[in-house]
């Protein structure tokens, strides 16, 4: 578990601009040259590559679901502005494959 932080500074104030979980490392050693490839990715890393199944009992709102999959899986979110109509049934759903491009909010 290491992490790759790159940050800059304006404006004489440091921020962090990336974060990334390195998978491989594969560092090379030339003579006078020594050099490391890395592979990292976002903290959405696990979550693309793993499924999540979920029963909703009939009146569980929509924020409490979509609150109780990022708790359960460690996403912070800053504010929910989603809706938070009650279902009127039963529901279930299946998180898998989310894409890169998609925010989590949209494929839910």
């Amino acid at each position: 578990n290491c992490y790759l932080i790159i940050s800059a500074e304006i404006n004489s104030t440091v921020t962090e601009v990336a974060r990334a979980k390195i998978t491989e490392w594969e560092p090379s050693r030339g003579g006078t040259q020594d050099s490391v490839s890395l592979s990292g990715y976002d903290e959405l890393f696990e979550l693309q590559n793993s499924q999540d199944n979920r029963y909703l009992t009939a009146g569980t709102s929509t924020k409490t679901a979509i609150l109780s999959i990022f708790d359960d899986w460690g996403i912070p979110l800053g504010t929910y502005d989603g809706p938070s109509n009650s279902n009127t049934s039963r529901t279930s759903f299946s998180i898998s494959s989310i894409q890169r491009s998609s925010t989590v909010l949209s494929r839910v």
